[in-house]
């Protein structure tokens, strides 16, 4: 069983989620201008980025405040959990988009792919966790079903970032610097993909025992 001010925190966490997104969409348009060559774009969409994360942490706190001061809450430390853990999904990706603009070159087309991918599979994935929430705050059964996938997203994302690690050490024309560079951020987007898997651990816990 729950008690409305779960559902009420829940409910509010869908707003929270949505915030979180729009975070790592504006990480993936961020790289997609970095690529381009575009360093005007690029400022614009981390300016854009940081905003949305500055968002996603206000709700954050809202959040976090209420559940801590409540007295009802059935789930309070799952329900703190969760929401820590999907926040520091969007303080990943906000990282990320500020590693993107420090770097000063452009890979080649083989390399840009494969970045453009693990972007938009670090996107899907957490966009499940958005459905994952939604369908948590509803009390569907579906909710198990989008955490399977979330799962299955964050073995996509594991795949493209090792293949893009091993391409990466292979690229002997570019400079170790500017390696180095690419390949932690590109590790920081693998980590969100660990982050996304570890919050449908928490949204099953709580699914359980609605």
């Amino acid at each position: 069983m729950s008690s409305s001010f779960d559902q009420e925190i829940l409910d509010s966490s869908q707003d929270h989620i949505r915030k979180v997104v729009n975070t790592v969409k504006g990480m993936v348009q961020t790289i997609d201008a970095w690529l381009q060559g575009n360093e005007t774009l690029v400022k614009e969409k981390l300016d854009i980025t940081r905003k949305y994360e500055q968002d996603a942490d206000g709700v954050k706190d809202i959040l976090l405040r209420k559940t801590a001061e409540a007295e009802t809450v059935l789930h309070r430390q799952d329900l703190l959990r969760l929401i820590l853990k999907v926040d520091e999904i969007a303080d990943y990706a906000e990282g990320v988009a500020v590693r993107v603009s420090y770097i000063r070159y452009k890979p080649n087309d083989y390399i840009t792919r494969q970045i453009m991918e693990l972007g938009k599979a670090v996107l899907s994935c957490v966009t499940n966790v958005r459905e994952a929430i939604f369908e948590l705050a509803k009390r569907s059964k579906r909710v198990y079903n989008m955490c399977d996938e979330i799962d299955k997203g964050e073995q996509v994302v594991d795949d493209i970032f090792r293949s893009l690690e091993a391409d990466l050490f292979k690229s002997f024309d570019m400079d170790v610097r500017i390696m180095m560079q690419i390949r932690s951020m590109t590790y920081h987007m693998e980590d969100m993909g660990d982050l996304a898997e570890s919050v449908s651990d928490f949204i099953r816990i709580i699914a359980a025992s609605r």
